[in-house]
């Protein structure tokens, strides 16, 4: 992204500029645990903002809080990178943004950073004891645009997964008692990132009614199983305001579907 630039933090800085002259990127980086860099980091952080913004714009929110990033769309926040240490060993990564006081959580699975989401003072997982600045970067915000997801053939597995259920869930509304009203029923694949391990269909009936099933991905000796969770139903989807959330986020997930498929019997 442009506007884009690495600085490292203050102290780190000054004893590189001492013993070399230069500072670089992956100097800062040493300090990170295992898997995370400023890059991956601030890629992170890119996808988290982005899918805020997409799926929790204000106008579908509601009351607008201190953590959003509405406000700042075509402005430039500055972000510096922190490693916690609260005294066990165990090291965590947290950014703060020239946006507010709270702070943004990453984690690291199969390889992938991610964002687990803002905190504040007070709040679970609100980082204790004391941290090091290990570099800064600034983001300019942009405008939400679809997520990119990615693929990779341990998420095919999951899809797989995934598509079994949707069909013993087709098989199973057709030995019903209600068999006829379900018959046709077209069938959406909400895309996920690999690292949430969860997914979700969307069952849509001829008559409008929508059926939202939470899917949990479970990973078994290099193989993967599902459950499904409670979910909730719409009556006449396609009647609520767009600015509805329940139907703001049916169209979010089912016009970026990874899969569409039909219950056909």
């Amino acid at each position: 992204m442009s506007g884009i630039k690495y600085r490292l933090g203050g102290l780190l800085l000054s004893f590189l500029l001492l013993c070399s002259g230069t500072a670089t990127h992956t100097s800062g980086t040493a300090l990170l645990p295992s898997g995370f860099t400023l890059q991956n980091i601030q890629t992170a952080l890119e996808q988290y903002i982005n899918d805020r913004l997409w799926f929790y714009p204000t106008e579908v929110r509601g009351s607008p809080t201190d953590k959003n990033f509405d406000p700042y769309i075509g402005r430039t926040l500055e972000v510096e990178v922190r490693v916690y240490d609260d005294g066990s060993g165990d090291k965590q990564v947290y950014a703060q943004t020239s946006a507010g006081e709270w702070l943004v959580r990453f984690m690291i699975q199969q390889g992938i950073v991610y964002s687990e989401g803002q905190v504040g003072p007070g709040e679970d997982h609100y980082p204790q004891g004391n941290y090091m600045a290990v570099g800064s970067f600034t983001i300019e915000i942009q405008e939400a645009h679809p997520p990119n997801y990615g693929m990779s053939p341990r998420k095919e597995k999951m899809i797989i997964a995934i598509e079994e259920t949707a069909k013993a869930v087709c098989e199973d509304l057709e030995r019903g008692t209600e068999s006829g009203i379900w018959s046709g029923t077209e069938v959406y694949m909400a895309d996920f990132y690999e690292y949430e391990e969860a997914g979700a269909l969307w069952l849509v009936r001829f008559d409008g009614y929508a059926l939202y099933m939470p899917i949990e991905i479970v990973e078994e000796y290099n193989s993967f199983t599902t459950v499904l969770g409670k979910g909730y139903g719409l009556n006449n989807v396609y009647e609520l305001d767009q600015n509805d959330p329940g139907r703001f986020m049916f169209d979010r997930q089912t016009q970026d579907a990874v899969r569409k498929t039909r219950c056909d019997f």
